[in-house]
């Protein structure tokens, strides 16, 4: 079932590719890649949507993968205002450099989000109060061998 999931989206990525590109197949070189890159950043914005509405959707929430998925989610929207406003800047430099800033920014925003997300919290001591070193010393390990067979 996984393969055949794995297999469709794939399939589907290279369709919506090739979609994109035979849609945007006038102007430049340049404008053709820009549009397709904000085609291909919009529809990356949707299945993250619905990957993340699948997953709010479990009894057992993983905040982790929540994090991971909400900072792509930002990601992605972030390049297509981008892409966007880039190719609305036309001669507009402000228009170009803040599309440029938006698409930047939304990238560390999603390491800041994962950043977060991967962030190790502090162990909480549910073992012995012990020394290490002292747990491993004779009258330790005899105490312990006692205990076991009271």
């Amino acid at each position: 079932m996984r393969g055949r999931v794995r297999l469709l989206l794939i399939a589907g990525g290279f369709a919506a590719i090739f979609v994109s590109l035979q849609i945007h197949s006038s102007g430049s070189l340049g404008l053709q890649i820009t549009e397709t890159t904000r085609d291909l950043s919009f529809a990356s914005v949707g299945l993250t949507l619905l990957l993340w509405l699948l997953l709010i959707a479990f009894r057992k929430k993983d905040h982790q993968l929540l994090m991971v998925t909400g900072g792509l989610g930002l990601q992605f929207t972030g390049e297509a205002i981008g892409q966007s406003l880039r190719q609305l800047s036309k001669d507009h430099l402000t228009i170009l450099i803040v599309g440029n800033l938006v698409a930047a920014g939304t990238h560390l925003l999603r390491l800041y989000v994962w950043n977060a997300a991967f962030r190790k919290a502090p162990l909480k001591d549910k073992g012995p109060t012990e020394k290490p070193l002292e747990a491993f010393s004779p009258s330790a390990q005899a105490q312990k061998i006692a205990e076991s067979n009271s």
